[in-house]
């Protein structure tokens, strides 16, 4: 907790059938203060293939 606000995690699961051959993954936000008021992060990224090679 932090000045009376609690923090938030959000856990996401994504499963893709035939993906193709590369992955692209971009993150983005709509803070509704200043940078030095609120901020986000990105921890225990994983991605997966289960593809056989």
């Amino acid at each position: 907790m932090h000045n009376g606000y609690l923090d938030h995690t959000q856990k996401v699961r994504i499963v893709m059938d035939n993906p193709g051959d590369t992955l692209s993954v971009g993150f983005g936000t709509t803070l509704s203060s200043s940078g030095n008021d609120e901020s986000l992060g990105i921890d225990n990224l994983t991605v997966t293939s289960t593809d056989q090679i």
